[in-house]
């Protein structure tokens, strides 16, 4: 009797695996605007491998609109050969809202990441300064403007990183996708 329960719960999980299988590969995305936060404030080490920065500047582009990046906060944690980072931001919005954007991401540096980007040259995965880079957006608006964002999960996929020189901001670019069903 157990082994006949057993085989029936394996079989019912093996269906729901290879039916979740079937459905990763028919997931399906859409380009909804471009992430720009300007690295206008030098990153500051809180303990051997965490660092914080502040940020306040930037854009957002959303469908037909966006908004305004006015300021953030970085919490980040620098691994042996990875980089993970959690911001929150404020954003002004084109329709007069605002908007809380909180943004976790991981970036995974080559073997010169850390001669370029320090030095503010410009880093783009996948093979100058970064193997890979993506993020997670989520937003939150009251806007009616903006409100499809509220219920989407967003996806952002690094394009550009590049750190401060000689006064001059750096920038972090992404492009923004929406996974769709």
């Amino acid at each position: 009797y157990r082994e006949d329960k057993m085989k029936k719960i394996i079989t019912i999980l093996s269906t729901l695996f290879f039916i979740s299988l079937a459905e990763a590969d028919e997931m399906k995305y859409e380009k909804i605007g471009q992430w720009n936060i300007a690295l206008d404030n030098p990153t500051q080490m809180v303990d051997k491998s965490r660092i914080m920065t502040l940020f306040t500047g930037g854009t957002i582009t959303l469908g037909d609109g966006g908004g305004v990046i006015k300021a953030c906060i970085e919490d980040g944690h620098l691994y042996a050969r990875s980089i993970d980072v959690n911001i929150r931001c404020y954003v002004e919005l084109d329709d007069n809202s605002t908007m809380l954007l909180e943004y976790v991401a991981k970036l995974v540096p080559d073997e010169t990441f850390w001669d370029l980007f320090p030095n503010g040259v410009l880093t783009t995965p996948p093979n100058v300064g970064l193997k890979y880079w993506n993020g997670e957006f989520k937003m939150a608006t009251v806007s009616e403007k903006y409100a499809w964002v509220n219920d989407n999960v967003i996806v952002g996929i690094g394009l550009e990183l590049q750190g401060m020189k000689d006064g001059k901001d750096g920038y972090a670019l992404y492009d923004l996708y929406a996974l769709k069903h």
